[in-house]
């Protein structure tokens, strides 16, 4: 049982600075405060530390919006921590979640079980860093969240938590899908453990299918393996025999080649050192004509640079000259347009002249014109004044009328508006007298029917109680008789768990016996524990047509109290090979000498021989007394007759100095003859303790099983009564549901009847009291209308005087609208006037503005020309001086090309010279080089002759190593008589044969016999495998299912004591009504359906139809999810609740009743509860207040009510 003491936070959201809050064994934790001020993160860090994985559950996008991220006065902090303090109390009723992984490495798997009686405190912290890195801790050690979930699984705070009630989530329990509300009931129930070792039993067993597929798979290939390795011995010795003639066959033929090879070789080699002077003096020639070449290309080279360069500066100089004379002419055509611009100009400058002259005769015309046009505008400005004013006084005059006309019109409306109310009224009133009169009638008639079924519903409803009474009582026989077969199926069932578990301890201890029995047997088989020369010996006499008869320690026996000293003493002895007889023994040595090497010592057979009996010896007990030979060795106890165990060293010592002849071997493992003492550590696996244990594991395992076969039967019959108490429970349990089905509808049909008669006398009362309603009503009606009819008469005589005083208004109104409108048009002739007058004015001011502005363009115009006629000149004289120079120029460039052209002609001539002489020590090289060419040529071709021999005798080697696996050195040594050429064609052709006969077998295996063995070896191993797998699979099916069973009983259990809670908690809630928990899947379709169906709540608040749950007020509800949670408490109480403002969309009577069931339910569950509301803070005990003095930070206060 856990107790919550404490809960810690720093730097979880708004909780920078540490807080903490103190929970107590008994009575109601509030947490109270204004809205925003961190209430909620309390709740969030419960959940958080217990292993909540959902960001968006804890109110954020990512977990780490857990971290506290700043605020305007305080820095982020870069880990957020929340710890909580439990107590572990032990009532002797542990739920046994506390196990960890079972690997005792966890801080789970650490805690023990606490002696009953006893406490102690489980500290439970996660950490969470900012940089992604997560920890959980038990007890300050780190874990896993695993080991954490399995502290609090079915305590109702596992991953399927129903005691942290979140901000907002208590209408979600309602809301939520059918098979989430099973996930809690199964929590609530204990069985959510059991679906986690049925999911882990799932995995091992879909693992143990794979295995057993892969196994059978391999097992299959290894067989098809061992049997194509029984052919593949045969071919392996045929290709033995061809590949030996083959080698002989190559031998000779390399060692022939090779003599050829080596021949060409040495005459090769003597040709290349005779032409090799030649080639030297051809290359002496032709080197020195390369230098003389190479120097009159350098000097042609250097003439021929210094030609060009002359060559290029006289292309520069030409070119230069080629500018000169461009750009004077450019600059002569230059004056030339110059002289036409100055004439351009000129022109210009008098036709200036001419336009402002007639410019000043226009600006004076248009100064008279506007003179004029301002008096004839002085006029007309007069007339419209006197106009304007007149049109304003009669304007007035007529608004004047038009406003008393407007409210006599108002005052016409609202009378006639009055007189229409009045007119619908009247006409209401009177339909209204009419309706309900028919209504009168209509409820006269309803009230005679309900009074009808009010009498009917009374008879039924009494009926249907006395049916349910009824099936009450043949409900709980049934329920009696259940529980008896449930006792009977349960004790069965222990008790063949119990004979299954004997049963398969026995299998495991006789499969334990039978690998070891195995293993040790293919120790024997392989003579593990034998000489190496003794192994090789026995797997070459395989292949024979006879057989040894084993070793010799195959023939005896020694008492396990002597075991190791005999061993130690024979040692080598116990090798020996016993043989039938010398023509046996002659043939094993042959076979050691020429297959297997090493040493072999034979031991024959003579029976007939009878042992002479050993000397008595004080003190001494005889080595061949404690051995057991077969008759067929016997006359080996002749070789240990002088051999005697003593019990200690020294007494060893003094008999071997009376009997220097005998050995003596002391208890401690010394052995003394003579003057020679010798010791040896004992070896572990020898082969008289290996044949020692291989008997008694026979022993063993015949008893085994013996014992496996008898428990095997006593868990058949067990099985039996199992499924016979089974079949009967279940038989019983189909009859109980069917009759609970029937009393559940009758129930209903109880309910469905009372309710209808309470709403039939509702009904009944209803309609009298709307019968006297709706008199009173009509009466009203009357009184009403008769005042409405004398207001309409005095409305009349009113509207009728109104009427008049309006058209005497209309009459003036008229009038004086006749005058204005003569005055407007009046007025609009002058404003005309006065416009056009303004329009001609602008117009001339524009005219003489343009005329003005034209005049100072035309002076500008003239000024800038005679510039322009100024420049004009003098650039014609800055350019005649350029010419002058320009032709000064050219002449000097002329002179320096006539200079260069007669250097270019002397340098050409030289060149030319230079050219001839090296035409000629270039053809002369040329014919050197031909000559030299032919002497590569046929070098090259030695060469390329002596590389091929040189290629064909590495090729040569390489082709016998690859072959032979002998270097061709070896092999000629071997056959240093060369074949004939004749017969070399011949046994390369036999060769050639043998090895098509090779290849045409194909691939052969040279370790099929090793293989085989090999493959038969791990066709029995893998055969156990398969076997060991088949249990595995069974063993784990038959858990499966047995856990199944368990969860089906258990939640069948805890569903209907939650419903039954659920009822009373929604009538106690409700004050009445009917609330009740139903499967979705009906119970006909078998127990495997009923594992996954889905819980609906059904809720009929009083007064209410039956309705869907999401159609229900905000409040009811709550009320329906809260008294939900209250039947899964009071089933499963959690060692604590965190309820997170769930009371707020009740009001004060609902809160009062809540309040009190959380009272009541304190006393086994410690509850932390998160409100507003004051009623519920009457119900703490202890108050926990959280505020915000720092904006953004969240600080904790406590106060103590009792």
């Amino acid at each position: 049982m856990l107790k919550l003491r404490r809960i810690e936070l720093i730097g979880f959201k708004s909780f920078s600075d540490r807080g903490e809050i103190t929970v107590h064994d008994t009575g109601v934790t509030a947490i109270v405060g204004p809205n925003g001020c961190g209430k909620s993160n309390v709740s969030d860090a419960i959940a958080w530390v217990l292993g909540e994985q959902s960001a968006k559950s804890l109110r954020g996008e990512k977990m780490e919006d857990v971290i506290f991220n700043g605020t305007r006065n305080r820095a982020p902090m870069g880990m957020a921590e929340v710890t909580i303090t439990l107590t572990e109390i032990a009532n002797g009723n542990s739920n046994g979640n506390g196990n960890g992984n079972g690997n005792g490495t966890s801080p789970a798997a650490a805690r023990q079980p606490l002696p009953e009686g006893e406490a102690r405190d489980v500290v439970v912290q996660r950490r969470l860093y900012r940089s992604g890195e997560s920890m959980y801790l038990i007890d300050g050690r780190p874990c896993r969240l695993r080991d954490i979930q399995d502290i609090f699984l079915g305590t109702g705070l596992g991953p399927n938590s129903y005691a942290i009630i979140e901000q907002g989530r208590i209408g979600q329990l309602l809301s939520s899908k059918p098979s989430d509300r099973r996930a809690l009931i199964e929590e609530a129930a204990g069985i959510t453990k059991f679906k986690a070792k049925r999911k882990l039993a799932e995995s091992r067993l879909e693992a143990a299918r794979q295995n057993l597929s892969r196994v059978n798979d391999i097992l299959a290939e290894v067989d098809r393996q061992r049997n194509s390795l029984k052919r593949q011995a045969g071919k392996a010795r045929r290709y033995i025999e061809l590949r030996h003639r083959m080698r002989q066959l190559l031998s000779a033929v390399f060692s022939t080649r090779a003599e050829m090879l080596i021949d060409q070789q040495e005459k090769l080699e003597i040709s290349l050192v005779l032409m090799g002077a030649e080639g030297k003096r051809l290359e002496q020639e032709i080197e020195h004509l390369n230098a003389l070449v190479h120097q009159r290309r350098t000097d042609a080279g250097s003439q021929e640079r210094n030609l060009e360069q002359m060559r290029e500066r006289r292309s520069g100089i030409e070119i230069e000259h080629q500018k000169t004379v461009q750009r004077v002419e450019r600059l002569q055509d230059q004056i030339t347009s110059l002289e036409e611009r100055e004439r351009s100009l000129t022109g210009d400058r008098v036709r200036a002249v001419e336009e402002l002259e007639k410019n000043a005769r226009q600006r004076e015309g248009k100064k008279l014109q506007l003179a004029g046009i301002d008096a004839e505008k002085e006029i007309v400005e007069l007339d419209l004044d006197r106009t304007t004013a007149c049109l304003s006084d009669l304007s007035d005059r007529h608004d004047k009328e038009e406003r008393a006309i407007e409210q006599l019109r108002q005052q016409q409306f609202e009378t006639v508006g009055r007189e229409a109310r009045l007119h619908n009224e009247v006409s209401s009133r009177n339909e209204i007298s009419r309706r309900l009169t028919v209504q009168m009638e209509r409820l006269e008639r309803e009230q005679g029917e309900a009074r009808e079924q009010t009498s009917v519903l009374e008879q039924q409803l009494n009926a249907a109680r006395e049916e349910y009474a009824g099936q009450q009582t043949g409900f709980g026989a049934l329920q009696a008789n259940l529980k008896q077969a449930e006792e009977t199926f349960c004790r069965y069932k222990v008790e063949h768990t119990n004979a299954v578990a004997a049963a398969a301890e026995a299998k495991t201890h006789e499969e334990s016996i039978r690998n070891r029995l195995q293993t040790i047997g293919e120790l024997a088989v392989q003579r593990a524990y034998s000489t190496e020369s003794v192994q090789h010996f026995f797997n070459a006499a395989r292949g024979q047509d006879w057989a040894p008869l084993g070793i010799l320690a195959d023939f005896i026996e020694v008492d396990p109290e002597y075991e190791s000293l005999v061993e130690d003493f024979l040692r080598w002895k116990l090798q020996y090979v016993v043989i039938a007889d010398r023509n046996q023994a002659r043939r094993a040595l042959e076979l050691v000498k020429n297959v297997s090497k090493g040493r072999l010592d034979c031991f024959l057979l003579n029976g007939n021989t009878r042992p002479e009996p050993a000397v008595p010896i004080e003190e001494a007990m005889p080595v061949s007394s404690v051995v057991r030979f077969d008759d067929r060795i016997r006359h080996f106890s002749e070789y240990i007759r002088d051999a005697y165990i003593v019990d200690t060293v020294e007494r060893a010592w003094e008999l071997s100095e009376k009997y220097p002849s005998f050995e003596f071997v002391a208890r401690t493992g010394e052995m003394v003859r003579g003057y020679v003492v010798s010791w040896g550590e004992h070896e572990q696996l020898g082969p008289l303790s290996l044949k020692r244990e291989i008997r008694e594991l026979d022993r063993n395992m015949d008893l085994a099983r013996r014992q496996t076969a008898a428990l095997d039967k006593e868990a058949a019959r067990f099985r039996e009564l199992v499924a016979e108490s089974e079949t009967l429970k279940s038989r019983l349990a189909i009859e109980l549901q069917e009759t609970e089905k029937a009393m559940l509808n009758m129930d209903h049909r109880v309910r469905s009847i009372a309710v209808d008669f309470e709403r039939a006398k509702q009904r009944l009362s209803v309609t009298a009291s709307e019968v006297g309603r709706l008199a009173d009503e009509r009466d009203q009606a009357q009184r009403e209308l008769v005042k409405a009819e004398t207001e309409l008469v005095e409305i009349a005589g009113a509207k009728s005087v109104i009427e008049a005083d309006i058209q005497q208004h209309s009459r003036q109104s008229e009038k004086l609208r006749v005058e204005a409108d003569g005055l407007r048009r009046n007025l609009g002739g002058l404003q005309s006037q006065f416009a056009v007058l303004e329009e001609r004015r602008s117009a001339v001011s524009r005219e003489l503005t343009a005329l003005e502005e034209q005049e100072i363009d035309l002076n500008s115009r003239a000024r800038d020309t005679a510039l322009q006629i100024q420049e004009a000149e003098e650039q014609q004289e800055q350019t005649r001086a350029t010419i002058q120079s320009l032709e000064i120029a050219r002449a000097e460039l002329m002179e320096e090309r006539g200079r260069l052209d007669a250097v270019i002609t002397e340098n050409m001539a030289a060149l030319d010279e230079l050219r001839r002489e090296l035409h000629d020590a270039e053809t002369k090289w040329d014919e050197n080089r031909a000559l030299l060419d032919s002497w590569k040529d046929r070098h090259n071709a030695l060469e390329i002759q002596r590389a091929e021999v040189d290629s064909d005798l590495k090729h040569l080697a390489e082709t016998c190593v690859h072959e032979l696996s002998e270097t061709i050195e070896s092999v000629c040594l071997d056959y240093f008589e060369a074949l004939p050429p004749t017969e070399l064609e011949p046994r390369e052709n036999e060769y050639r044969e043998l090895r098509e006969k090779l290849e045409s077998m194909g691939a052969v295996n040279m370790m099929a016999v090793e293989e085989y063995q090999e493959a038969e070896e791990r066709f029995q191993f893998l055969t156990t495998q398969r076997q060991d797998l088949l249990d595995s699979i069974r063993d784990t099916t038959q858990a499966i299912e047995e856990i199944d069973s368990v969860c089906r009983r258990q939640f069948k259990e805890a569903f209907e004591a939650i419903n039954a809670g659920f009822r009373q908690s929604f009538v106690s809630l409700f004050g009445g009504g009917h609330g009740e928990l139903r499967l979705l899947e009906n119970a006909e379709e078998g127990e495997r359906r009923q594992d996954d169906a889905g819980v609906e709540v059904v809720a009929q608040p009083p007064g209410k139809k039956l309705q869907n749950v999401l159609l229900l007020s905000g409040g009811e509800k709550a009320l329906t999810a809260l008294a939900l949670l209250i039947a899964l408490f009071r089933y499963k109480p959690s060692p604590f609740c965190i309820l997170d403002e769930v009371d707020a969309p009740l009001d004060d009577a609902n809160v009062d009743r809540f309040a009190q069931m959380v009272r009541e339910m304190s006393a086994t569950t410690q509850f932390i509860v998160i409100t507003h509301s004051k009623r519920t803070m009457e119900t703490a005990s202890h108050l926990y207040g959280v505020t915000m003095e720092e904006p953004g930070i969240s600080k904790i206060v406590s106060v103590k009510l009792n």
